[in-house]
C-alpha cells in the first residue's frame, strides 16, 4: 500500500510539473508570437504603402539592382530597417510559377531574382490583399516570425508582398535552458514529494497494519500483538475500541466463558475485514487527491465504515451482556435496502453473484436503522456464500397497516428439515467453512428486540427465503431492552 501512495505522489507531481512547464513553453512562445508579430505588421504594412507598385512591376521584369529605380526603392527599404531597429533585412517577394523570387533586398551580399519557397500563409497575401502574421517557424537559417503586406499597383492589383522578419533563436534556445533548469528543480521537487509521501503513507498505513495485524492475530488465538497508540481520528478511534474489545476478551479468557468468547471475536473479526479493506482502501486514495470534493467523499466513506465497524462491536457487546438498546429512528424500508446491497456490492462481485431488489410497499417504518442494516447485511451475506455464480440474491419488503416485512431469497441448495430447528442458535454453523455461527444468531435477537418474529422456508436444491416479519410501533415502543434469553421485552415505568 505504502509503494502504491507513493507512486501516485510521484505520478500527480510529475504530471503537475509537466502541465506547468508545457503551458509556460506555450505561453511564452504565445506572449512572443503576439508581440513581436503585431511590430513587424505595422512595419510592413507602412512600407508597403509607400512602395511603387508599378515601379515594382517593372523591376520584377528587369531583376537586376542596375534597373532603373531599384536603388530607389532598396534605399527606402534599408532606412525603413534602420529606423525600426530590425538586424534582418526586408525584401519583396514577386509570384513565380508555383513558388516565388527575391525582386528588391536590402542585403547586397544576397541575389536578386533567386527562387524562394511559396508558403501557405503567403498565399491570402497574393491572393487577397490581406497582412499576414506567421507563428514561430524553422528553416535552414533558424527560427523566425516573419509579417506579410501587400504590394499594390495604380490598378490596386496585388504585385508582390513585403516581408519583414524577426530572428527568435536566441529567444527560444534561453527559452528551453529555463526549461531545462526547471525540469531539474521539477526533479528535486519530485525527490522532496516522495521523502514526504514516504512520511505520511508511514504515518497513515502503519498504523493499519498494526491494527490489522492485531485483528489476525487475535482471530488465531494470540492477544499480545501491538495496538497503535497514536492514530489519525478515525483510525485511532478504531483502535481503541478494538483495544477495548480485546482487553474484554483477554479478561473474559481467564474465566469459564474462554470457549464462548473466543468464537464471538472470531466473529467480529470475520466482519470487520470487509470495512478495514475499504477503509485501507480509501486512505490509500486520499492521500493523491486534489479536488476537494472528491476528498470529502472518499472521507464520508471512512466514517461510514468506522461506524458500521464500531455498531459491529456494540452489537456483540449487547449480545455478550444479554439485551438490545434500540436506537429507533424512522425511514423508508426502500432506503433500507438500498443501503444493505451497496455495503454487500463488493462482496457481490467478488463471488461473481448478482443483487436483486423487490419493492411491494414503500412505507415509513420506525426501527433501529444500524440493526436493522446489519440484520439483512447477515442475511445477505449468508445468502451470498451459498449461492452460486451468476446466481441471484433477492432482497425485498412489503407491509400493510398493522406490520410490514423483509425477505432475502437465495438460490442455494436450501436447507434441510433437520437443520432448520437449530438454524438460529448460537455457534451453530451447519457445516460452513468460514462460519462462526453467530450470524443467524444475532438476526434472530435483533427481530425479537423489534418485538417481531422471523421465519425461513425452504426445500432442498430449491434455494431459502428468510423472511422477517415486524409490527409498526413508535419509537417509544421500541425504547424497552429486550432479554437474549427470553426473547420478550422487559417492562419500564
Amino acid at each position: 500500500m505504502r509503494r502504491r501512495i507513493i507512486a501516485l505522489t510521484t505520478g500527480l507531481v510529475f504530471f503537475l510539473g509537466c502541465t506547468i512547464i508545457l503551458i509556460h513553453f506555450y505561453l511564452t512562445i504565445d506572449r512572443v508570437t503576439r508581440s513581436s508579430g503585431a511590430r513587424l505588421q505595422g512595419i510592413v504594412t507602412t512600407a508597403a504603402l509607400a512602395v511603387d507598385g508599378d515601379l515594382h512591376t517593372a523591376l520584377n521584369e528587369c531583376l537586376s539592382r542596375s534597373c532603373p529605380g531599384y536603388k530607389k526603392l532598396s534605399s527606402y527599404l534599408r532606412k525603413v530597417q534602420q529606423s525600426v531597429g530590425l538586424d534582418t533585412e526586408i525584401y519583396t517577394l514577386a509570384r513565380s510559377g508555383e513558388g516565388t523570387r527575391f525582386v528588391v533586398r536590402t542585403h547586397t551580399a544576397y541575389p536578386v531574382g533567386s527562387p524562394y519557397d511559396l508558403r501557405d500563409e503567403m498565399r491570402p497575401v497574393f491572393d487577397h490583399g490581406e497582412s499576414v502574421i506567421t507563428g514561430i517557424y524553422e528553416d535552414s537559417y533558424g527560427e523566425w516570425i516573419s509579417a506579410y503586406a501587400p504590394i499594390l499597383d495604380s490598378r490596386g492589383k496585388v504585385v508582390a508582398l513585403l516581408e519583414a522578419d524577426f530572428r527568435v533563436q536566441r529567444l527560444m534556445d534561453e527559452l528551453r535552458t529555463e526549461i531545462n533548469e526547471f525540469a531539474r528543480l521539477l526533479l528535486l521537487f519530485m525527490l522532496l514529494a516522495i521523502g514526504l509521501a514516504w512520511r505520511e503513507a508511514h504515518k497513515l498505513t502503519e498504523p493499519l497494519n498494526q491494527l490489522t495485524a492485531a485483528v489476525d492475530a487475535i482471530a488465531q488465538g494470540d492477544d499480545t500483538a501491538p495496538i497503535p497508540d497514536s492514530a489519525p481520528s478515525q483510525i485511532g478511534h478504531l483502535a481503541r475500541r478494538f483495544g477495548s474489545m480485546r482487553r474484554t476478551i483477554i479478561a473474559s479468557r481467564k474465566s469459564d466463558q474462554l470457549a464462548t468468547v473466543g468464537r464471538m471475536a472470531a466473529s467480529l473479526v470475520h466482519d470487520l475485514r470487509g470495512p478495514l479493506q475499504v477503509i485501507s482502501g480509501m486512505s490509500e486514495l486520499v492521500q493523491g487527491e486534489d479536488d476537494e470534493q472528491e476528498r470529502v467523499a472518499v472521507a464520508g466513506t471512512i466514517y461510514e465504515q468506522s461506524r458500521r465497524m464500531e455498531a459491529m462491536c456494540r452489537d456483540l457487546l449487547d449480545f455478550s451482556r444479554g439485551e438490545y438498546e434500540l436506537r429507533p429512528s424512522s425511514f423508508r424500508s426502500s432506503t433500507l435496502l438500498e443501503e444493505v446491497t451497496k455495503d454487500l456490492a463488493a462482496i457481490a462481485l467478488a463471488r461473481r453473484g448478482r443483487l436483486a431488489v423487490s419493492i411491494s410497499s414503500n412505507a415509513v417504518v420506525c426501527a433501529d436503522m444500524d440493526k436493522m442494516r446489519r440484520l439483512l447485511y447477515n442475511l445477505g451475506k449468508n445468502a451470498l456464500e451459498v449461492t452460486p455464480p451468476d446466481g441471484v440474491v433477492e432482497f425485498g419488503c412489503d407491509g400493510n397497516l398493522s406490520s410490514w416485512s423483509l425477505y432475502v431469497k437465495d438460490e442455494g441448495p436450501g436447507i434441510a428439515p433437520e437443520m432448520a430447528a437449530g438454524l438460529f442458535k448460537p455457534f451453530a454453523t451447519h457445516g460452513k467453512a468460514n462460519g462462526t455461527g453467530l450470524g443467524l444468531a444475532i438476526v434472530k435477537r435483533i427481530t425479537e428486540a423489534h418485538g417481531g418474529a422471523i421465519r425461513v422456508e425452504s426445500a432442498p436444491g430449491e434455494g431459502a427465503t428468510f423472511i422477517v416479519d415486524l409490527p409498526h410501533q413508535s419509537p417509544k415502543e421500541l425504547l424497552s431492552p429486550i432479554g437474549l434469553e427470553s426473547g420478550s421485552r422487559s417492562s419500564s415505568s
